[in-house]
C-alpha cells in the first residue's frame, strides 16, 4: 500500500534524495550531485528530424503524461512542460 513516486527529472538533488531515503527507511546519503557518470554526449550542432521525433514520442506518450498531470498536478517537472 505505500508507494514512492518520483520523477527522473526531479530525482538528482538533496531534498528529492532525501525523500527516498526516508521512504525506504535507509539511512541518509550525500552524493557528489555535481558529478555526472555515464552521460551521454551532448550535440554541439541540430539535428536533422529530432524535433519531429520528440513529437512523435511526446504523441505516443500523450496518454502517460495526461495521466501524471491529472494525478500529480503540482509535482510535473517544468522539463515535461518544455515542448
Amino acid at each position: 500500500e505505500d508507494i514512492y513516486y518520483g520523477f527522473y527529472e526531479s530525482f538528482f538533488n538533496q531534498q528529492e534524495i532525501n525523500r527516498l531515503t526516508h521512504f525506504l527507511e535507509a539511512p541518509n546519503i550525500a552524493p557528489d550531485l555535481g558529478q555526472f557518470i555515464h552521460t551521454s554526449p551532448k550535440p554541439q550542432t541540430p539535428i536533422k528530424g529530432m524535433d519531429l521525433l520528440k513529437r512523435e514520442i511526446r504523441l505516443f506518450y500523450d496518454p502517460t503524461y495526461r495521466w501524471v498531470n491529472d494525478r500529480f498536478p503540482e509535482s510535473i517537472p517544468n522539463e515535461w512542460t518544455q515542448a
